[in-house]
């Protein structure tokens, strides 16, 4: 009786914090059923109506009724069209709600964990994985004449260039509607020979799509700022929530204005690792990112100012991380005030963080790097003879 007493409490904690968190009622039942098998849409719906009227009373039970239309009850033309305008995640999820809504996904094929195009010197691996299948993988290589396309264990071969194969191939992937990628990588070799040739027919693939592609984590190293707008303009505006992305370009940065995308894909963005991309757009752009690295074209000192106040009330901070060249007398005097943290080096000072108790942000200068990151605060207990 104990026990089942408190399998209540858990449960119902369980549900408060969830909503807490303010997870919705589909994630909060697909989670729950790891522990309580028999949790039901309806019996989390009721405690939700229950906590968005500011009663958080878990100890009086809800009223809810079982027979109310529930997720098997909603028709397929709808359920189909709820798994085309949700994301990745939501989709994932999603396989583990309903049977109809498995047998959905699985047959459009269209929820990919990664899709991966890698061009080395030994030709182009074109990557699929896909959440409901499995892996398949192609190959393309290059010939004399045209080029060799492996399949598995099937080799075919083609009188057009094998870059082309390649984008060709994708193209027909990413051309579905209501495609869904959680990760897409494009990697290409800085040596490769016919790298120019390779980016230039992945300009003119993504260019002819009609629908732009849900993208949540984004991975590219391509070769100049017009390839990255390239690939951006191809993304669905507010899928993508973490991006890697790489570059040679020397001539100059890529600026906000070089396309109508680049803003709005950086306001979805939770984390952000540039290399030689996007280097002039002020820093107070980029403090709502958890995780940021980037290249400095012009460092701002006021614009360096602002991002440090900016992050030392951000929730969610975690790191921030500027390559460029400055002078530390001149970088030092826009950070201050600061902690010292120690008496010997000055190049690394402190504040606490605003909204979080107990934790401070750390501030390092190395050679051409500043460094910030989050931290919890170390407090030496009164009673310590041996911590001086």
């Amino acid at each position: 009786m104990q026990n089942a007493v408190e399998d209540v409490v858990h449960r119902r904690n369980g549900i408060l914090l969830y909503f807490q968190l303010q997870h919705d009622v589909l994630r909060t039942v697909t989670d729950l059923k790891n522990v309580f098998p028999d949790v039901t849409f309806s019996e989390v719906d009721a405690w939700f109506t229950r906590f968005r009227s500011g009663n958080n009373d878990i100890v009086t039970p809800v009223v809810f009724n079982e027979g109310a239309p529930g997720m098997a009850d909603i028709p397929v033309h709808l359920k189909r069209k709820i798994t085309e305008n949700v994301g990745y995640t939501e989709q994932k999820a999603l396989l583990t709600v309903n049977s109809t809504f498995r047998e959905i996904l699985k047959a459009d094929r269209r929820i990919f964990k990664e899709i991966a195009v890698r061009h080395g010197m030994n030709g182009i691996s074109l990557l699929f994985r896909v959440e409901t299948v499995g892996v398949k993988e192609s190959k393309f290589f290059k010939k004399s004449e045209g080029s060799e396309i492996h399949n598995g264990n099937i080799v075919t071969v083609s009188t057009h260039p094998y870059y082309v194969e390649a984008w060709n191939q994708l193209a027909k992937v990413l051309s579905k509607d209501f495609i869904k990628v959680n990760e897409w990588v494009i990697d290409v070799e800085k040596e490769q020979q016919d790298r120019e040739l390779f980016l230039l027919e992945m300009k003119k693939c993504l260019a002819s799509l009609k629908n732009k592609i849900h993208v949540e984590v984004l991975e590219a190293s391509l070769k100049t700022n017009e390839d990255v707008v390239a690939v951006l303009e191809a993304i669905k505006v507010g899928s993508i929530r973490k991006s890697t992305l790489n570059t040679d370009e020397k001539d100059g940065p890529l600026r906000l204005d070089d396309s109508l995308q680049l803003s709005p894909h950086l306001s979805s963005m939770k984390e952000a690792k540039w290399s030689r991309v996007i280097l002039d757009i002020p820093l107070s752009y980029m403090t709502h990112l958890a995780r940021f690295a980037a290249e400095i074209y012009n460092l701002d000192l006021e614009d360096l100012m602002e991002y440090k106040n900016k992050i030392i009330a951000a929730p969610n901070f975690k790191y921030g991380t500027l390559y460029g060249t400055y002078l530390r007398e001149d970088v030092l005097t826009a950070l201050q005030p600061f902690q010292q943290e120690n008496n010997i080096d000055e190049t690394v000072g402190s504040w606490p963080h605003a909204s979080l108790a107990d934790h401070k942000i750390i501030f390092k200068l190395e050679r051409s790097i500043i460094k910030f990151s989050i931290t919890r605060q170390t407090k030496v207990s009164p009673d310590c003879n041996d911590c001086s």
